[in-house]
């Protein structure tokens, strides 16, 4: 199931990171990310739209318990749906044909990502700085 989450994500973020090119009213957006309290050493976070006509679907890296998307990268304003998944839901690269992918457990509770309760509106020429407390299963 980890390896279809990250498969999922990463068709997710290219199919909707048309970037600075498409002259859409993108916004940048920024926040902090933690899992119990701690920083989120790495994962990945998805703005969805909540709706099939509205907004773009972007995303990017969490590092450090970070995340940032530049005005060119961002999503445009309106309601999404907010995806959070962890770099340590995997173990070795689902792209090395050399190495054995083996999926481990996802410790960010489903409530975050699979079936996300996180929901949050972007807004036009605003700060858009949204953190997310996570909790683990």
């Amino acid at each position: 199931m980890s390896r279809f989450r990250w498969l999922i994500v990463g068709a997710l973020l290219s199919a909707g990171c048309a970037g600075a090119d498409d002259e859409l009213p993108r916004q940048p957006v920024g926040g902090k990310v933690t899992l119990d309290g701690l920083p989120l050493a790495k994962g990945q976070i998805v703005f969805n739209p909540a709706t099939a006509d509205a907004g773009t679907r972007t995303g990017g890296p969490i590092v450090d318990g970070s995340y940032r998307l530049t005005k060119a990268e961002g999503p445009v304003p309106g309601r999404y749906n907010v995806i959070i998944t962890s770099a340590s839901a995997v173990e070795g690269d689902p792209d090395d044909q050399a190495k054995k992918f083996k999926p481990t457990r996802e410790p960010i509770a489903p409530k975050y990502n699979a079936r996300t309760a996180l929901h949050v509106e972007i807004k036009a020429d605003a700060t858009n700085e949204l953190d997310f407390p996570l909790t683990s299963r």
